[in-house]
């Protein structure tokens, strides 16, 4: 039933593929994302630089749903403030980010991720999709 005893062996497997997935694309955008702008952007929100890492690392694991989930439309997930702070500062960065985006659709077939503030105000909508 869940996975455990014989017969089993496939839906593990497949689990692990998808963690192994996951974690690919994470190191993807982890690598991507530690630049000294994005520093400064988290130096708002976090005082040390261990917190600042752990902010870095939460914004790779938020895009990387959104990049597997093929979330371009940002119809599933919203950024908390602080994590779509950094994202502000990664698209500001076009070529950075640019690059990025085509890494992860050639790599793992991932779509564009644009931001937009349409939705923003709508703090309904915004709760929704957390």
């Amino acid at each position: 039933m869940f996975g455990v005893g014989p017969g089993s062996e496939a839906p593990l497997t497949l689990l692990r593929k998808q963690q192994d997935l996951v974690k690919e694309v994470f190191r993807d955008i982890r690598d991507c994302s530690d630049f000294p702008s994005m520093k400064r952007a988290c130096s708002r929100w976090a005082r040390t630089e261990d917190e600042q890492q752990k902010m870095i690392d939460c914004y790779a694991r938020c895009l990387s749903l959104k990049a597997l989930l093929k979330d371009d439309q940002a119809d599933l997930l919203s950024m908390p403030c602080q994590i779509d702070s950094l994202w502000h500062e990664h698209v500001l960065e076009t070529r950075k980010y640019t690059a990025l985006m085509e890494r992860l659709r050639q790599k793992h077939g991932c779509p564009f991720l644009h931001h937009s503030t349409e939705m923003a105000d709508n703090q309904y909508a915004r709760h929704e999709r957390f």
